[in-house]
C-alpha cells in the first residue's frame, strides 16, 4: 500500500473495525484517525465464493488440448478460449431445457431412438465439439454421435486422434 500511495495515489480511506482512517501524502505525510468505525463487524467474505462451473476445469479433454494444465488452471493466452467453451455450454444448456431432448435419455435404448447428431462446420481444434460431445453425453446423458468438418488435414489427424484418446471416436 506505501508503494500505491506514494507514487500513484495521495489521499487514502482505511475502514477497520476500529476506526476510520485517512491517509494523506504531501510535503508531509500524514495519518489521521477521522472518526469511530464505520463498521462493527468485518465485513463478510461470502462474495469470495467460488463459481459453479458448468465445465469443470479438470475435464480431460481441456488438459489434453492444451486449455488447462494438470491443476486445471487455465494455461497463459487460455483464459479467453476457456471462458468461450464455459459461455457455450452455458448456452448449450438452456437450448437443452428448453427442447425437452434432454428427457429422451431417460427412455431406454429402443425407446430412445438413434443417437443426436452434432456436426460442427469448421471446427478446427474442436475445442467446442469436444465440450459439446463431453456436456451432451456425460452431463445430459444423451447418446451423441459429434462430427467435425475440417479443411486442415493435420487438424483433422490431430482432433480424431484426440477423440481416440478421450473415447470419444466411434472407431
Amino acid at each position: 500500500m506505501r508503494g500505491l500511495l506514494t507514487s500513484s495515489f495521495k489521499q487514502a480511506h482505511l475502514f477497520t473495525t476500529e476506526g476510520d482512517w485517512e491517509i494523506m501524502i504531501g510535503k508531509k505525510t500524514r495519518l489521521v484517525k477521522v472518526k469511530k468505525a464505520t463498521f462493527e463487524e468485518p465485513v463478510s467474505r461470502q462474495h469470495d465464493r467460488t463459481k459453479n462451473l458448468i465445465v469443470s476445469k479438470q475435464e480431460q479433454y481441456l488438459q489434453l488440448l492444451g486449455i488447462t494444465n494438470n491443476e486445471g488452471q487455465a494455461r497463459p493466452g487460455m483464459v479467453d478460449k476457456l471462458r468461450q467453451i464455459q459461455n457455450f455450454v452455458s448456452v448449450l444448456e438452456n437450448l437443452m431445457k428448453d427442447s425437452g431432448i434432454a428427457k429422451t435419455s431417460l427412455l431406454d435404448d429402443e425407446q430412445a431412438g438413434p443417437p443426436l447428431t452434432v456436426l460442427d462446420m469448421g471446427c478446427g481444434k474442436g475445442y467446442l465439439t469436444f465440450a459439446a460431445h463431453d456436456y451432451l453425453t456425460n452431463k445430459c446423458g444423451i447418446k451423441v454421435r459429434t462430427k467435425g468438418v475440417e479443411m486442415r488435414q493435420e487438424l483433422v489427424d490431430k482432433t480424431n486422434e484426440w477423440a481416440r484418446e478421450l473415447n470419444m471416436h466411434p472407431n
